[in-house]
């Protein structure tokens, strides 16, 4: 069934999620400047055990020579540079592992950035929802003013989110044929989405959306190039449509609906509907 909604929730946005979200990101995103795990301890520690054991052994091996009176310098030298590099590699290790320590912060530090960062985006006083291009106004004037790398990276992250909102990556069409009180205009661009069987078309209109058009797979006539379409599939006053325009025509036994599409969506019709409806 072919319904048409005066409103859409595409367009808008959970200001405190979106914040929940930026935050994790931008987190991340400074703690990758910093060692990414910490020291390996068990092979610092087993290695030195092994070298130590070696060392013993050299300095056992010494003292046998000196009870037969023989050479014991080799000996003894090689005992003590194996002591010296596990000295070093203990040194490493206790360097490292306060400079992680000192770095990550764990999770105090954390939930202390969380709140510097909630508080700068007034996260308690924000709406359940609003439009992205209410917020993007909010968020705007913040970028690149905040006192820190972390909150900046936030703030950037909000702002780059809000614009994915208002501008999804999703498939782009015209109606062709004006439907109803509110999308009474020919040509009037949309962004098509499909999920568990139901299509949504949506108001290209960020700004000023008047709704959008849903409805089910079954609603499915046909897809595919207007070339292979018989002529007067469309409407008088449609206008010029080339050849390769993709066309999807949509019928509820009531409403009979034609988008167009770019020659390059036929494949993405394809993937999302299958072969059964192409016209060919």
């Amino acid at each position: 069934m072919i319904e048409v909604k005066n409103e859409t929730k595409k367009y808008m946005v959970n200001p405190r999620e979106t914040i929940e979200r930026a935050f994790e990101g931008a987190y991340v995103g400074t703690v990758e400047k910093m060692p990414q795990s910490p020291p390996d301890y068990l092979t610092s520690i087993w290695g030195s055990v092994s070298i130590i054991l070696i060392a013993a052994l050299y300095f056992i091996t010494g003292r046998r020579a000196l009870r037969n009176g023989e050479a014991t310098t080799l000996w003894y030298a090689l005992s003590a540079i194996l002591v010296a590099v596990v000295v070093l590699v203990i040194y490493k290790l206790i360097k490292n592992h306060k400079l992680f320590k000192k770095a990550s912060g764990g999770e105090d530090k954390k939930e202390l950035e969380r709140k510097k960062f909630y508080d700068i985006m007034n996260y308690a006083g924000q709406p359940d929802e609003i439009s992205a291009t209410e917020y993007a106004k909010t968020i705007s004037p913040m970028i690149g003013r905040q006192q820190n790398e972390l909150c900046n990276m936030g703030v950037r992250k909000i702002a780059d989110y809000l614009g994915t909102v208002n501008n999804p990556s999703e498939t782009s069409c015209k109606l062709l044929t004006p439907f109803g009180d509110v999308f009474n205009q020919s040509k009037k661009r949309f962004y098509m989405s499909y999920s568990q069987g139901v299509i949504s078309f949506t108001d290209f209109d960020f700004n000023a959306a008047k709704g959008e058009i849903t409805c089910s797979e079954e609603d499915i006539r046909s897809f595919g190039y207007y070339s292979n379409y018989p002529n007067g599939i469309l409407p008088a006053g449609t206008g010029k449509i080339h050849s390769d325009s993709v066309l999807l025509e949509l019928d509820d036994g009531t409403n009979h609906l034609i988008f167009e599409f770019l020659p390059q969506d036929l494949s993405t019709l394809k993937k999302a509907f299958g072969g059964k409806y192409e016209i060919k």
